[in-house]
């Protein structure tokens, strides 16, 4: 049986344990009709010479500003959420800009995701937030570039490296990380399946201190606009959000990393994980989390598993229930009890898993077991199902093709692992 390495990744091990449930939210733009997650707001306008200017709509299954004629001007999506700023959380998205190349220095067309602190009616469409963080996609004098960039009242307060950008659609991940310990913020980005982040920033703290209880959380933006009238489009796809809003069942949003219960099963789930770069709740001996696993997994035989994961001091095994809904089992690993069983709603992620669900050949104890006999003195933090088949015939990794039983490991010596085996074998 063929075992691949999927990431190898060096992390902080915290001392906080972040359960990964969230508030989550997801918008694949396969309507022509705006998300009510959204509002809009957009330069153009039905009369006048902003006829021309930037504009935001969906078609052909994008969010799209379109801004071709060269007008000026921009538009963006504004989240109707507020994020817990000093909790961790993860957005997915697919990014393309396209401009024509400029040898024009007071030429730009710039898109991307914004984090910020000013309300909706306050985001300025050709600036993005006064005071927040952005991730932004740039055709410039410079070339077309990436880069993550911290703003304060306007000011740029820390930016990371500016990195060149292809001409094509990218796949992105922001992790935001929030250390409870430090009381320190840092932005991790990363594309397609990289183990490795393309940009960091750390100390975006800085951002929003000092702002006290006027800090009423974070708003969200997609966006896009340009200077010196360079034509530009620029398309959204596959968002996807999973954090901690701001209020809501929150009564503690200012403290660092607080729990809230956002799905109420009656189990507090604090913030996201942070994606690939955030927290965890560490890693178990293999045994411990094997057993615990299957003891969900023998109390639902007819139900099939796509998930478990170690969730303070339980493995959360989660397996699909129906076509829209998942069966989520905590059975504690000082006991094998059963702590909690509860239906709930799939999210985007767990939905994808869901086709290559009932094809499954090979065990997860099987899987899990064959893993750990390659990584001996690991620990193990989660299995989950990956279903890596592609019609593209243009996919740069055919072998990779299938149905993958992923885990993330933890090495003695800090390292985070990711393994995979053939789940379908």
């Amino acid at each position: 049986m063929q075992i691949i390495t999927r990431s190898a990744i060096v992390a902080a091990v915290l001392a906080a344990a972040l359960p990964a449930l969230a508030d989550r939210r997801s918008d694949d733009a396969n309507s022509e009709v705006r998300n009510e997650m959204w509002s809009e707001r957009e330069t153009q306008r039905d009369i006048g010479r902003a006829r021309d200017k930037a504009g935001i709509s969906q078609r052909e299954g994008k969010i799209v500003v379109d801004g071709s004629r060269g007008k000026g001007g921009g538009a963006a999506y504004l989240s109707q959420w507020r994020t817990d700023w000093n909790d961790s959380f993860s957005v997915n998205f697919a990014l393309d800009l396209s401009a024509p190349p400029t040898t024009n220095p007071k030429q730009s067309a710039v898109s991307g995701i914004a984090f910020g602190s000013d309300s909706n009616d306050k985001f300025s469409l050709t600036k993005s937030y006064r005071t927040g963080v952005t991730i932004e996609a740039r055709q410039s004098s410079q070339g077309k570039t990436l880069q993550i960039v911290a703003r304060k009242s306007g000011r740029v307060i820390a930016s990371s490296p500016r990195i060149p950008m292809a001409d094509r659609v990218h796949n992105l991940e922001v992790s935001w990380i929030a250390n409870p310990n430090t009381r320190t913020i840092s932005v991790k980005l990363f594309e397609g399946a990289g183990a490795s982040p393309i940009l960091e920033l750390g100390g975006v703290q800085q951002a929003f201190s000092g702002n006290g209880s006027t800090l009423q959380g974070l708003g969200s933006a997609l966006f896009g606009y340009s200077t010196g009238n360079l034509p530009f489009t620029s398309s959204f796809d596959d968002f996807s959000y999973a954090g901690d809003d701001y209020g809501s069942d929150d009564s503690d949003d200012d403290s660092w990393c607080d729990s809230d219960d956002s799905n109420h099963d009656g189990i507090e789930d604090g913030d996201d994980h942070g994606g690939r770069g955030g927290h965890d709740d560490g890693g178990v001996d293999s045994a411990l989390f094997s057993s615990a696993m299957q003891v969900a997994i023998d109390a639902n035989p007819e139900l099939d598993l796509i998930e478990a994961d170690v969730e303070d001091g339980t493995v959360e095994s989660i397996f699909k229930e129906s076509d829209t809904t998942v069966l989520v089992v905590r059975v504690r690993m000082s006991d094998s009890a059963i702590v909690s069983s509860v239906s709930r709603a799939a999210d985007a992620k767990e939905l994808e898993k869901f086709p290559a669900a009932g094809l499954v050949t090979v065990s997860p104890s099987s899987a899990l077991a064959t893993i750990m006999s390659q990584n001996p003195g690991a620990t193990v933090n989660s299995l989950e199902l990956e279903d890596e088949r592609s019609d593209d015939a243009g996919d740069d990794n055919p072998s990779n093709d299938g149905i993958w039983w992923k885990a993330k490991l933890i090495t003695s010596d800090g390292l985070i692992i990711e393994r995979s085996v053939r789940a379908d074998a």
